[in-house]
């Protein structure tokens, strides 16, 4: 009789050992030996969140309205809807990876944290600029950017295991997109010179606000200071970019006790222009750097 208890005991004991290695087996796996959305998928439509090792197939035109339409496309990948990803993250512990959860750590990504959206042989590189927890029916922040291609929105549920409210993660491009594939390389020529309007130390020369003293200047980048206050310098840039035929992709203002520091991130047909405005001591700084 004490044999069959202790053989009974053990019995229970194991079967618990298995059911949460089972469960919890999956989660551990995810963080630790996730795969690149290269590895995963090779060349295709895919997104790629490496800071929370997040890889996963894009599926494209799935209405967040239709349930059982978005409900069977999530299980492959992550569903779009114009400038709208968004995937699961709240299923139960047994089911994460089983059944695709590539948002499962959403919640983790902060500012500045780099976004792939890998299409048609390129890469497009966004970072996060604000995360908001947002009630399901609220879809003011969806609506006002739905046209916007310069920026995406990432969605999930939070908090985990639960569908109350809705995690939204915004990120716009900082990079023009880069050529992941030489499978159909065009033969373009290679032109004898470069006219002045492509040149990037031309292009930098224009941006040089008036007045300002260079302390240090490269083809590619240029330091120099000046004593304009550091709002007036910076509302000048982001008239300048525009006038020069430049779209500014990201403007970020920040203070922090004191030390401002601003950043504009532009692009056009050919380069993109990254200025930096920095006020230390009354002196404001501008790093200018192209691409």
């Amino acid at each position: 009789m004490k044999l069959n208890l202790r053989f009974l005991g053990n019995l229970l004991i194991g079967l618990s050992v298995a059911g949460l290695i089972f469960t919890y087996w999956p989660l551990v796996s995810y963080r630790l030996f996730s795969s690149s959305a290269l590895e995963l998928t090779g060349n295709g439509v895919y997104i790629e969140i490496p800071k929370i090792k997040a890889a996963a197939k894009i599926i494209d035109n799935i209405s967040p309205f239709e349930k059982t339409e978005y409900e069977q496309a999530l299980q492959n990948g992550v569903a779009r809807f114009g400038n709208l990803y968004f995937a699961h993250s709240s299923l139960p512990p047994w089911q994460i990876t089983r059944v695709n959860t590539p948002f499962l750590f959403l919640n983790k990504l902060s500012i500045g944290d780099e976004i792939f959206i890998y299409e048609q042989n390129t890469k497009k590189i966004f970072k996060v600029y604000d995360k908001k927890i947002i009630f399901p029916d609220d879809l003011s922040h969806i609506q006002e950017l739905k046209n916007d291609n310069q920026k995406l929105i990432l969605m999930t549920c939070t908090p985990w295991g639960t569908d109350l409210k809705r995690l939204l993660i915004f990120a716009d491009v900082v990079e023009k997109p880069q050529i992941t594939s030489d499978d159909n390389p065009s033969e373009t020529p290679v032109p004898t010179s470069i006219p002045e309007f492509l040149n990037p130390e031309f292009t930098l020369k224009k941006f040089i606000y008036p007045g300002a003293e260079i302390t240090k200047q490269s083809p590619n980048n240029i330091l120099f200071q000046t004593s304009s206050d550091i709002v007036v310098v910076t509302n000048w840039y982001e008239e300048k970019v525009s006038e020069l035929g430049f779209s500014a992709t990201s403007v970020i203002r920040t203070n922090t006790n004191g030390q401002v520091l601003n950043k504009i991130v532009a692009a056009n047909s050919e380069y993109e222009i990254v200025i930096e405005i920095q006020n230390q001591q009354g002196v404001t700084s501008v790093k200018i750097d192209i691409d």
